[in-house]
């Protein structure tokens, strides 16, 4: 992180990997999902099944899923090879396996 403190030409990495495993006292079923600054694309699995796509400029606060809808398909291509890349970068072999069944 440092560097990017301390460099003003270094602009950080391009999208955020996270992997929420819980499924108990949230009511959030498990999923995982990778962020960029304009979109935030969700893998949902176990109690719920699905995917979610939000335009973060649109819709800071997530409230119109618009994975599936029509325009986004070359977002949606992207932001899945996106999340695809990041698990490989952090070996997270639960998350590809469940994306390996698709």
């Amino acid at each position: 992180m440092l560097p990017v403190l301390t460099n003003k030409a270094d602009t950080g990495r391009d999208a955020l990997y996270y992997h929420y495993y819980e499924n108990g006292e949230h009511s959030v079923s498990p999923h995982f999902g990778v962020r960029t600054k304009k979109y935030k694309l969700i893998r949902f699995y176990k109690r719920v099944e699905g995917w979610e796509l939000y335009d973060l400029e649109k819709d800071p606060k997530e409230m119109q899923n618009i994975y599936g809808k029509k325009g986004y398909e070359s977002i949606t291509a992207d932001l899945r090879k996106a999340l695809k890349q990041q698990i490989n970068k952090y070996e997270d072999k639960d998350a590809l396996k469940i994306l390996e069944t698709e």
